[in-house]
């Protein structure tokens, strides 16, 4: 392996252990909304952890994209 490829699967794993966790705790808010009769609020807690997914993968795709241009320290340079 060379040292993008490290960068990238430490960056990856990290995703998708986030992810995991979210999804998890947003199979929960529907389980719950399941036995809940005021439902547009756990609704909107499930929006919420939907949109952190999303931004967790759309910040996976901007890292890979800066170790791909060789920018792989962004804060070494301030």
């Amino acid at each position: 392996m060379n040292k993008n490829q490290k960068k990238k699967l430490g960056a990856l794993i990290t995703a998708v252990v986030i992810c995991a966790f979210l999804a998890f705790i947003l199979a929960f808010i529907f389980f719950a909304v399941l036995n809940f009769k005021e439902a547009r609020f756990l609704l909107i807690y499930g929006a919420v952890i939907a949109c952190m997914i999303v931004g967790t993968v759309i910040a996976l795709v901007l890292r890979f994209k800066e170790i791909n241009s060789g920018e792989e320290d962004e804060a070494g340079k301030y």
